[in-house]
């Protein structure tokens, strides 16, 4: 089997885990306008732990779609208020085993690196809706 990425991710204490299973309540900036992330980094919208947001434009990442060069770094930073994470494959065939992040607490990152050419479909484990590609060139 061919090794096609890397990954590393921030650590997490199990009572941040414990803050994960209370739901809480997601806000914007004051004047409800969402900032793009800088180049190779994919954020949660807003909201995005409430199924709907994949009805809208965006759908429930920013950007849905990222496109990166091979050997290239690619950020999943968590700037919602719960944990998420950047599972490889789709939410119709599960986990295709390309990547996976584990949980990413608010706050923390996790990065890949991808080796291969090629479109890679992800989804959120805990939140189904919430999926996106990465494309690497």
């Amino acid at each position: 089997m061919k090794r096609i990425l890397t990954a590393t991710t921030a650590a997490f204490s199990s009572g941040i885990l414990l803050g994960f299973l209370a739901f809480a309540g997601v806000s914007d900036d004051d004047d409800g306008a969402v900032q793009n992330p800088p180049p190779g980094v994919i954020e949660p919208m807003p909201g995005s732990s409430v199924a709907g947001c994949q009805l809208t434009e965006q759908k429930c990442s920013n950007p849905y779609t990222i496109r990166t060069g091979v050997g290239k770094p690619v950020t999943f930073s968590n700037t919602d208020n719960t944990a998420h994470t950047i599972t490889s494959g789709t939410t119709k065939t599960g986990p295709d085993g390309a990547f996976d992040s584990g949980l990413v607490l608010s706050g923390s990152t996790y990065e890949i690196v991808i080796t291969q050419r090629g479109e890679y479909d992800w989804f959120c484990l805990v939140h189904p809706w919430r999926t996106g590609m990465i494309i690497v060139w």
